[in-house]
């Protein structure tokens, strides 16, 4: 199987030409969110390739002996798996498999984009890259390139389970969207292969709008990782919330100084986006009443920037989400206190390699300085 990215149609050869190397999807990053796309794409009949380090390729066990299962928290009925005989012929640690892809997604962290341009700049790359990555401006910090960037938005949960060689979509599959950006040629012929996988794809013109929203709803990540709690018990204490409502109003602040209104990447983000500070800032049961059901499945669940914390991971994505707000908010000439503390704060925890600092909802206001008349609500 192989696709034509420019006319957008599939066709199905047996040559000889097409090496075990060659792949119509190669996935750097076979962490959560690649995983979890890279076996959907597999399930779909795509030739996938996993590219990892060779280092990182002899630790995966639990891969190399059970293969990789998708799973959905809401559905028990939802599996699609890479088999453990499939494993080799899908997972390489050969750079090779670049050279004759049809298109290549990232899903590492931010963090690790100059190394990746490097790799697919060495290797020759010149199709569609889609950076299957939070925050914004990833083309313009990636410079000039040969390839096409194609930037999206990933507007679902994955959590991966390295001894059960599991990943896991933590909501509905039904509300898992993945957006791209409209501006970038190749998007749309992206997006209709993608109809075959399980995942809703979108193509966006107004892809920045887009960005800030879901930058927006990211905001949860900073204070997830310095609670150390799950997504869901953090939300149900009144002082995280009132801190994480804080560090969005900024965020909005810097946006509507910029010019941009966000847009919700999907649906069921949409309600969140417009009351999410007023529901956040709410008395307890409203807050359960309206935001409940949207838990479903993420509970215990933890952002992955917390997850960085807890695998004592020397960079967490920090600086391309409440830093991008400092950033901004530097440049339009507006305060952003709160965000530039939790940025302290997590890169004082990233530094000391201990886990997540384990903070109380009650010590996070006092060290963001919220106003009292919001602890108080």
């Amino acid at each position: 199987l192989a696709i034509d990215w420019g006319r957008g149609f599939f066709w199905m050869t047996t040559s000889d030409e097409e090496s075990a190397e060659q792949a119509d999807f190669v996935v750097i990053g076979a962490g959560a969110i690649g995983g979890f796309v890279g076996v959907a794409l597999h399930c779909a009949g795509f030739r996938v390739r996993f590219l990892v380090r060779q280092e990182s390729l002899s630790a995966e066990t639990e891969v190399l002996s059970r293969g990789l299962t998708a799973l959905c928290s809401t559905d028990a009925t939802f599996r699609q798996s890479i088999s453990r005989d499939e494993v080799p012929q899908v997972f390489t640690g050969r750079s090779e498999c670049l050279r004759n892809c049809r298109c290549v997604l990232v899903a590492t962290k931010r963090t690790a984009n100059t190394a990746v341009k490097a790799q697919l700049t060495d290797a020759g790359v010149c199709c569609p890259v889609v950076f299957l990555q939070n925050g914004l401006r990833v083309r313009e910090e990636l410079g000039a390139v040969a390839f096409e960037v194609v930037e999206s938005v990933v507007s679902f949960n994955v959590v991966r389970d390295r001894v059960a060689s599991t990943v896991t979509m933590s909501q509905t599959m039904d509300t898992a969207v993945l957006v791209l950006d409209g501006k970038c040629p190749a998007s749309k012929s992206i997006a209709a292969s993608l109809v075959r996988t399980p995942i809703t794809t979108k193509v966006d013109e107004d892809f920045r709008a887009v960005q800030c929203g879901k930058l927006l709803l990211n905001m949860t990540n900073a204070v997830n990782a310095l609670s150390g709690v799950g997504i869901g018990p953090m939300l149900m204490e009144k002082d995280y919330r009132l801190v994480l409502a804080a560090s969005i109003v900024e965020a909005q602040e810097v946006f509507k100084a910029d010019g941009v209104a966000p847009k919700a990447p999907s649906g069921k983000d949409a309600f969140m986006l417009r009351w999410f500070v007023t529901l956040l800032r709410s008395p307890q049961i409203v807050f359960s009443l309206a935001v409940g059901r949207q838990l479903r499945g993420r509970g215990e669940g933890r952002t992955s920037m917390s997850q960085d914390l807890l695998e004592r991971k020397p960079e967490t994505e920090v600086l391309f989400l409440n830093g991008e707000v400092v950033r901004l908010g530097h440049a339009r000439g507006i305060p952003t206190p709160v965000n530039t503390k939790l940025v302290q704060m997590v890169q004082e925890a990233e530094a000391a390699r201990n886990g997540c600092p384990m903070l109380s909802g009650r010590e996070l206001v006092a060290a963001c300085r919220v106003g009292q008349w919001q602890s108080s609500l």
